[in-house]
């Protein structure tokens, strides 16, 4: 299993974080998201990774329906017309206490895409700050830097092999 990140991954000094209040960590490339996901946590007891999009998915499939929130239809409440605010800023993008899915950034999942390889070869979930896109949209991209992309993280607890 696995743990999605509450908040869209943002930056602080010390590097990548999954905190409230924090400037998202845009303008990145697809590539550079995951290196920059893997960085959060990396112990012997706990990994982080870009989010899949199978994961995304997951995570759609568990939010949907939940606290008034569907993951085929778009609402107006959970964008921000006045651009890309800091990560957890609107209360009203928040399902299941996560935060973001539909209303700040495009985020970068870790699948290639296939149907346009040459010129948009990687995947971009979710909706932005300045687009009614619902959360479980996926759209295929250059995965070059953008300041309308961002990415989330996830969580993988490793077992005790003691």
């Amino acid at each position: 299993g696995f743990f999605v990140s509450r908040f869209e991954v943002g930056v602080e000094r010390a590097g990548p974080v999954s905190k409230k209040g924090m400037a998202v960590d845009d303008y990145v490339t697809q590539e550079r998201a995951k290196a920059r996901a893997k960085c959060i946590v990396n112990t012997n007891s706990a990994k982080s990774a870009l989010c899949s999009g199978t994961q995304w998915d997951l995570v759609m499939k568990f939010v949907d329906g939940k606290d008034d929130y569907s993951v085929t239809y778009a609402s107006s409440d959970r964008h921000n017309p006045n651009g890309i605010d800091k990560t957890g800023a609107n209360e009203k993008d928040k399902v299941c206490n996560i935060y973001d899915l539909e209303g700040n950034v495009f985020e970068y999942v870790a699948d290639k895409c296939n149907i346009d390889p040459e010129y948009n070869p990687c995947i971009k979930r979710g909706g932005s700050y300045d687009n009614t896109i619902q959360a479980s949209m996926y759209t295929a991209c250059n995965g070059k830097e953008n300041t309308s992309i961002g990415y989330r993280a996830v969580l993988y607890v490793i077992p005790d092999k003691t």
